[in-house]
């Protein structure tokens, strides 16, 4: 670490400070197709991004190190012409409970638990207005030994969410951003194992499987006022509905008012 540091100051020199204002050089990249310049680094209270080159960023939540949940992003943006254009996302997160074992058991199979989720993005500029819409498809998967060696389990779960933004940029400072998030497709699936001892040199296992689609209609309409300056930026809003898990992109059922709050830096 003391070696990387003197390394990213470098990084940060070279690149000098960025505009980050809200017009056609540096677009809002949060909810749309755009990805950071070449070199362009994004420090906020979330999310840590790099851009590689002129189509491509990456992307990590250090808070998520933290709790040895291992995660990582990648942004391409392929084709944009005439202010429309499309982006594709990919992330994995992952998360091994063998991580938080200081002695191991020699032949255990601990829980883990994957996230993978992917982003397909389509974005069209018209003088202040942006329209986006966005198609989120995202696996998630649960395996290992749940409790007392006994018990294994399988289980996961795919959602499908419809992700439109509307963003008006007022000034060069401050912007409306409408979003939602609306659910197309939920399905969770489980298989467990249960191992019974009849006695000393006998054991059974009964294993049993199940999985359904979520019925019924979610989703959530948020505003939200974003502010952009030379290299600050802050969002803060509201959001009605049903709230989005975050990464795992699953409906919470109950209906809520829930904040917008956001902060970063564009270096």
């Amino acid at each position: 670490m003391k070696r990387a540091l003197p390394g990213l100051l470098g990084l940060l020199l070279v690149a000098g400070p960025a505009a980050a204002y809200h017009d056609p050089e540096t677009p809002a990249t949060d909810y749309s197709i755009y990805t950071l310049k070449p070199w362009e680094l994004r420090l906020g209270l979330f999310a840590a991004e790099l851009g590689l080159l002129e189509s491509v960023q990456v992307s990590t939540y250090p808070l998520f190190w933290l709790v040895k949940v291992k995660n990582a992003q990648i942004k391409w943006r392929p084709w944009e012409s005439g202010g429309r254009g499309v982006s594709l996302e990919l992330g994995i997160f992952s998360l091994d409970l063998a991580d938080f074992v200081d002695e191991q058991e020699a032949g255990k199979d601990y829980p883990q638990f994957k996230v993978v989720p992917f982003n397909l993005v389509g974005s069209s500029r018209h003088d202040d207005f942006t329209f986006n819409a966005g198609l989120s498809f995202t696996w998630v998967n649960f395996s290992g030994t749940v409790d007392s060696a006994d018990l294994e389990a399988v289980g996961g779960a795919s959602t499908v969410m419809f992700r439109p933004a509307i963003e008006y940029r007022l000034s060069r400072t401050f912007a409306l951003v409408a979003e939602g998030r609306v659910k197309i497709y939920e399905r969770y699936s489980g298989r467990v194992v249960t191992t019974y001892t009849i006695d000393a040199d006998s054991e059974v296992d009964v294993v049993g499987s199940a999985g359904a689609e979520v019925d019924g209609p979610k989703g959530n309409v948020g505003l939200s006022a974003y502010w952009s300056w030379a290299t600050f930026n802050l969002r803060l809003g509201l959001t009605y509905g049903h709230i989005a898990v975050p990464v795992v992109n699953v409906f919470i059922p109950q209906v809520s008012v829930f904040p917008i709050v956001d902060a970063f830096w564009r270096f």
